[in-house]
C-alpha cells in the first residue's frame, strides 16, 4: 500500500509540475518505485490482485507525467498558469 500511496503523490505533483525537469525527477521516481515493487513481487510480497492495483497505480503515474510534460512543451516548456500569472 505504501508503494501505491507513492504512486498516488507523484501523480498529484505531476498535474503542479512546474518544468520539465521536475517532470523527469517524477519519472526517476517513479522508475524507483517499480524496481521496489519487482523486488516485492519476486519475494512473494505482493500478491496478484496488489500487482494489479500497482500497475493502475504505475499507469496513472505515467500518463499524468505525459500529459503535463506535453502541457509544458506546447507553451515552450513553461507551466501556462505560470505564464498567464507573468502576463
Amino acid at each position: 500500500m505504501e508503494l501505491l500511496r507513492e504512486l498516488l503523490a507523484i501523480v498529484r505533483r505531476a498535474h503542479e509540475g512546474g518544468s520539465i525537469a521536475a517532470l523527469d525527477a517524477l519519472d526517476r521516481e517513479a522508475d524507483d518505485i517499480l524496481g521496489m515493487a519487482l523486488a516485492k513481487a519476486g519475494s512473494g510480497g505482493i500478491d496478484n490482485a496488489g500487482v494489479a492495483a500497482f500497475t493502475l497505480g504505475l499507469d496513472q503515474a505515467r500518463r499524468a507525467i505525459g500529459e503535463r510534460r506535453r502541457i509544458l512543451l506546447a507553451h515552450g516548456g513553461e507551466a501556462p498558469e505560470l505564464a498567464q500569472a507573468a502576463e
